[in-house]
């Protein structure tokens, strides 16, 4: 195996135990929302948010996730830039209360998780790579997000 090849492939070792470990923190964070909802100490989001908030951040990071498997990556980050743009504006709309403050958490968990991906797109914007497999991951962690926490 040549030098190269040992490197993709630690390189890809690396990412999947990084995903792996932020899945099970996403995971957890989600666990302890559900447990508080279920305690009736905040309901879905979509009444105080709306839905059309949510719906055009899930319409931008899915259309990002295609772009950038097109590989059509500056489209893909602006779509990226767009869904954070939108998440903001979301968090910033809920009145407080510990509904918003499950929001904030759990959105600005993903939000930073979202950040660091499009900075890594622009970084690496001839061969993304590896940084596709973490952008095609946040797109995934926001589908489930938003099922949680608007549903």
């Amino acid at each position: 195996m040549s030098e190269l090849a040992r490197q993709r492939r630690a390189g890809q070792v690396g990412m999947a135990v990084f995903l792996a470990s932020w899945a099970m923190l996403f995971f957890a964070l989600a666990y302890a929302a559900m447990a508080l909802r279920a305690k009736g100490a905040w309901t879905a989001m979509t009444p105080q948010v709306g839905a059309a908030l949510p719906a055009a951040a899930t319409a931008l990071v899915v259309a990002s996730s295609l772009l950038l498997w097109r590989r059509q990556i500056a489209a893909a980050v602006i779509c990226g830039i767009a869904f954070l743009a939108v998440q903001v504006a979301i968090g910033a709309g809920v009145p407080p209360g510990t509904g918003r403050s499950v929001l904030l958490l759990l959105s600005g968990f993903h939000g930073l998780h979202a950040a660091v991906g499009i900075a890594g797109l622009i970084a690496a914007r001839r061969r993304p790579g590896l940084w596709s497999t973490y952008w095609h991951a946040v797109a995934i962690a926001w589908v489930a997000l938003a099922a949680l926490v608007y549903l």
